[in-house]
């Protein structure tokens, strides 16, 4: 999962991701929201899948490997954070999910890290913890996530 966030940021240098890591360390909501994001592997799976932009549920679930039941669980307490919105509340199905500002954030917090990873950059004593939650979090998903077509 680290690889395929750090293969979507390809063009961000190592400056940059720093720069993006900066927010991190001196807004406690982002903190906060990255670690909430990065406790899960569920909900590392749907941030990095609305990288794309708006995705049905369905959608979510099939690229994901998320059963429909869990991602019903794993998009309330999305919402309940303001990492992710519905966007066709009115629709009783095909409902359509996007990342919200902060989800957008977080995103943005995880493919830095990823990328520093990749660059075997020495990470913040802030950093570092973070990096080690999500790795051993992903660890604990790489099979599942090997099976399933990632978008």
């Amino acid at each position: 999962m680290l690889e395929y966030l750090a293969d979507k940021s390809r063009r961000m240098t190592e400056l940059e991701a720093r720069q993006r890591l900066e927010v991190f360390e001196h807004d406690e909501s982002v903190h906060q929201n990255t670690e909430f994001v990065a406790n899960s592997p569920r909900r590392t799976k749907v941030v990095c899948a609305l990288a794309k932009g708006p995705l049905t549920r369905k959608y979510i679930c099939r690229t994901t490997g998320i059963s429909s039941g869990h991602m019903g669980e794993v998009l309330k307490s999305m919402e309940k954070w303001y990492l992710v919105e519905c966007r066709t509340p009115q629709l009783r199905r095909h409902l359509t999910y996007d990342l919200t500002q902060s989800g957008k954030t977080v995103l943005r917090i995880l493919a830095a890290l990823a990328i520093l990873w990749e660059n075997e950059t020495s990470l913040t004593p802030l950093e570092q913890p973070l990096l080690d939650k999500l790795k051993e979090v992903l660890d604990d998903s790489i099979e599942a996530s090997n099976s399933n077509e990632w978008p």
